[in-house]
């Protein structure tokens, strides 16, 4: 697996399925807008698993 920041959450198709997220399809006009706010959600999906 190969990541730009190793500090962020990964991203594949284990991890949307088990956080409830996703992707969106790759002809999708606004599949950039899409895919941050998917991020953000794993962002913030994490910070609530971490709590616990």
């Amino acid at each position: 697996m190969v990541t730009i920041n190793p500090n962020e959450s990964i991203w594949d198709q284990f991890v949307l399925k088990n956080t409830g997220q996703q992707a969106s399809k790759y002809t999708d006009e606004n599949r950039v807008k899409k895919a941050k706010k998917i991020f953000q959600n794993l962002r913030d999906w994490y910070t609530n698993y971490l709590k616990t």
